[in-house]
């Protein structure tokens, strides 16, 4: 395959404090990154007084990742822990992994003291063939790709 065919992504694997794949996801949206703009009020060197706009702090957005439920708990045992008494102790530095089809590295992403602000259990409908999924939403104050 040349530099410039796109490689499918079929799954996401999350390592976090040093464990490897605490979790396997279907998608992953959200990461991402924003300025604030701020506007200021200058005068020029004539007392004429115009606005200018300038780089305000960064917000980062916060990334939902989704899978089918399983019975693994490793990855529910922290959610639950920091929803029960807060994230303050329980950031942690994570990794986001995109897989091709044979499980190989196609993108990796590191976030920055990382912790589950929003968790959504399935919806579940035994009248329906279909998988449950559930969503993990993850704070974080920092990202780059690595």
């Amino acid at each position: 395959m040349s530099d410039h065919e796109a490689e499918p992504v079929r799954y996401f694997t999350l390592n976090m404090g040093g464990k490897e794949a605490v979790g396997w996801f279907q998608s992953m949206s959200g990461l991402g990154a924003e300025f604030t703009v701020v506007e200021q009020a200058a005068t020029d060197a004539n007392g004429k007084p115009h606005k200018f706009k300038t780089a305000g702090a960064v917000k980062y957005s916060n990334v939902v990742l989704k899978r089918v439920a399983d019975s693994k708990k490793d990855l529910w045992t922290w959610v639950e822990d920091v929803f029960n008494s807060g994230p303050s102790g329980k950031r942690v530095d994570a990794t986001i992994e995109a897989k091709d089809q044979a499980g190989q590295t196609v993108a990796t992403y590191s976030l920055t003291n990382a912790w589950p602000c929003q968790w959504k259990a399935a919806d579940l409908d035994a009248s329906k063939d279909e998988a449950g999924f559930e969503e993990l939403h993850l704070a974080y104050e920092g990202f780059k790709r690595i």
